[in-house]
This record gives C-alpha cells, sequence and structure tokens, in this order.
C-alpha cells in the first residue's frame, strides 16, 4: 500500500522558528512531510522547475522578493502557495494568488491540518509497485 506524504519547500529567513521547527518534525517523522529548506526566491523558482512533483511551498511573509509571479510559479506546478505571516493589516496575499495564509506561531496539528486540506500527498516512489503480468504455463 503507497504511503503517502507531502513533498514542501520552505523559504524563510534561517532564523525564523516555524522553519527550524517544521525541518525539526519533517527530519523526525513526527509529520509526514519531505521538507527543503530554500534560502532564495530563485532556489524555489529552480527546485519548482525541477519538474518533482510538490506539495506545496510554504513562504515566510518578510522574505524580500517574494510576489505574484511567484505565487503564480507555485500554483502553475500544483502546489499550494501558503504563506507565513502575522494576523494584522498588511499585503493582501490572497489577491495575488496564495493559498492560504497560516499565523507565524503554527504547530505541527495546524500544519497538518493546513496541508490535509489545500496540498496534494506524493505517493513515495518506491512505493508505486507495478504489478507484473502472471506467466502462462507451457
Amino acid at each position: 500500500m503507497p504511503t503517502n506524504r507531502f513533498v514542501v519547500l520552505g523559504l524563510a529567513n534561517v532564523r525564523s522558528a516555524w522553519f527550524r521547527d517544521v525541518g525539526r518534525w519533517a527530519s523526525s517523522a513526527a509529520i509526514p512531510v519531505d521538507f527543503g529548506n530554500c534560502v532564495s526566491v530563485e532556489e524555489v523558482g529552480a527546485r519548482l522547475s525541477s519538474g518533482r512533483s510538490f506539495s506545496a511551498v510554504i513562504v515566510d511573509a518578510t522574505v524580500s522578493g517574494v510576489h505574484g509571479d511567484l505565487i503564480d510559479l507555485v500554483v502553475v506546478t500544483g502546489a499550494a502557495a501558503l504563506i507565513v505571516d502575522e494576523d494584522r493589516a498588511g499585503r493582501d496575499w490572497r489577491s495575488i494568488g496564495a493559498t492560504a495564509i497560516i499565523h507565524r506561531d503554527f504547530d505541527r496539528a495546524e500544519l497538518v491540518d493546513t496541508l490535509e486540506r489545500y496540498a496534494r500527498p506524493i505517493a513515495r516512489i518506491g512505493d508505486q509497485h507495478q504489478q507484473q503480468p502472471e506467466r502462462s504455463a507451457a
């Protein structure tokens, strides 16, 4: 039976608490996520253009250079564009295509709930068994 998990990219300042937490949760299997850390908008674009399937990209609203073109690229590749932001009046992320907004202090349960609601899980390659045709007796 295939094991589904979410393949997620994260873009944040390296000192961001949520960025560190998601990496820790993913590496300890506390959440069903393969997490890739990105340090620039360009790196996110390169990874999305690689042909690999991604479930979501989580972007910290404080990262400079995040704009509608990046969000469009995320969505066009079939991934959810999740923005980590405060509950303050500011940029209208949904109007430029963000799939959902997550409060900066989210916990594991909130992240998994958001991924289940907005992102698509991806089967592990090794779990995609192809059945071999039965041999006929000669």
